[in-house]
């Protein structure tokens, strides 16, 4: 996505390996990165903070960065969304998800320090200990006053996404949306909506806002 009125490109993804401009790293779990790159040349940014960082839970479980948008109203903004198996940051440990579930998270990074402004882990409630949610898009918006951040994401196999203003399942996948308050990470609302089937959202760009600032959602 691009970033700072197009000059800056911003670039996610995922890997297991090190080296490079990601560090040195002895764990072979998989991580999110975040790049930065000058459009005009395509070459990595050299100046202007920080390249690149690695997206790691604290106790070096699989973690994906699945997407990435631009705050359009604060030119040091950006939003990554994605997985992750690691623990909870806000949770006690009693109070983690189950071993081997799965759960979305959204995450405002300061685009030139590539450090994270704040964080949010969404918790969803299923009999199967293997549950899983993952965010797959994010979308800014202002209406002057307040800063939103929307996110959307696919929640699997009947897990129902806690806190919900459905407070329920559809049944199979479900779409759940979840709209932020963009400057301290707070959760507004969120929804869950699916058929008895499963449901998914479309590839490349599955959410936009309208000029009243409403999500639209593709699947």
């Amino acid at each position: 996505t691009f970033a700072r009125d197009g000059s800056t490109l911003v670039v996610v993804g995922n890997t297991r390996f090190s080296g490079g401009v990601f560090g040195e790293k002895a764990e072979q779990d998989m991580d999110g990165w975040i790049l930065k790159i000058d459009p005009s040349t395509g070459e990595t940014l050299s100046s202007g903070g920080k390249l690149a960082t690695r997206v790691d839970s604290a106790n070096h479980k699989d973690d994906r960065v699945m997407n990435v948008c631009a705050d359009p109203y604060d030119q040091d903004a950006i939003y990554i969304v994605g997985s992750t198996e690691g623990k909870i940051r806000d949770l006690a440990d009693d109070e983690q998800l189950p071993e081997g579930s799965t759960h979305a998270f959204v995450a405002r990074i300061h685009l030139t320090a590539l450090s994270v402004d704040w964080s949010h882990h969404c918790t969803m409630t299923s009999p199967d200990p293997d549950e899983a949610a993952e965010a797959y898009a994010c979308v800014a918006y202002s209406d002057g006053e307040e800063r939103i951040v929307y996110i959307a994401g696919v929640v699997e196999d009947g897990a129902k996404m806690d806190n919900s203003v459905e407070g329920k399942t559809f049944g199979g996948d479900d779409i759940f949306v979840i709209q932020l308050d963009g400057k301290t990470g707070d959760t507004n609302w969120i929804r869950q909506v699916g058929t008895a089937g499963d449901d998914d959202l479309a590839t490349g760009g599955p959410i936009d806002i309208d000029s009243y600032g409403n999500p639209i959602i593709f699947g």
